[in-house]
């Protein structure tokens, strides 16, 4: 039985629209789990090895503040779901992170309490998880209130919260590059976690283009891409050289 060129055409379109569908799923998908699998890894190596030297405690704090701050610029912005959901996925995966670290250090020796809350010299280097947590929340009801008390009408601060949340994205890689410059070594550090992001961060940049994002996201995407290179230099220059040599 042959159809009628409109019902023809409109089948097609349906078929279409449903392919396109299920892809913009997929990449949404994608989006959400992708940049945080290498963090799977770096756990992985974590507790074989019974130490987190090779990982920086200030890549969670990067990644807790900046993804905070994205979820309050989301009330404001209203920018695609699945960057929301990433945010809040890669929240709970940087406390799994935390968790580990505070485990493994208080195996070796570190404790303390709530008291270290108020010890700047300490700050994120807290030997509970609590702290972490007490932390994170305080912040959390900070931007609340600010969220309640500054009008909708006010652009500016939208914008900066936006601004704000990318610029702190955007440094994530700058401590695990600095603290590798400083021990002149890669030792303990996940080869797969910086694959990842450096694949995710392009991944991110075509994304954010092919969507129309807003624009802090893809400075924020191509700074990332920057330090991603420098530590991928970084594993070269020390692939022959561990933390204890240079010691």
């Amino acid at each position: 039985v042959s159809l009628s060129p409109p019902l023809s055409s409109f089948l097609q379109f349906s078929k279409m629209s449903e392919e396109k569908s299920l892809a913009s799923t997929a990449v949404d998908i994608a989006m959400i789990f992708l940049p945080a699998l290498g963090y799977v890894d770096q756990y992985i190596t974590i507790t074989k090895t019974r130490q987190n030297k090779g990982f920086s405690l200030s890549v969670s704090l990067v990644l807790v503040m900046c993804n905070v701050l994205r979820c309050f610029f989301w009330l404001r912005s209203r920018f695609e779901m699945a960057l929301l959901y990433q945010s809040m996925f890669m929240i709970a995966v940087q406390f799994v992170m935390l968790e580990v670290c505070v485990r493994i250090n208080r195996k070796n020796g570190t404790s303390g309490g709530v008291t270290e809350l108020f010890d700047l010299s300490k700050f994120w280097a807290w030997s509970t998880l609590l702290n972490f947590v007490i932390f994170s929340a305080f912040v959390v009801f900070v931007l609340a209130l600010f969220e309640y008390a500054i009008p909708y009408s006010l652009e500016v601060y939208g914008n900066g919260l936006g601004y704000a949340a990318l610029l702190v994205e955007s440094s994530l890689p700058f401590p695990q590059w600095n603290r590798n410059r400083k021990v002149k070594s890669t030792e303990g550090l996940s080869k797969a976690l910086i694959a990842s992001w450096f694949l995710g961060d392009i991944f991110k940049t075509v994304y954010f283009v092919s969507n129309g994002s807003p624009s802090q996201f893809l400075v924020c995407a191509f700074i990332q891409l920057s330090f991603d290179v420098l530590i991928l230099v970084q594993f070269l220059t020390y692939s022959n050289t561990s933390a204890t040599d240079k010691k």
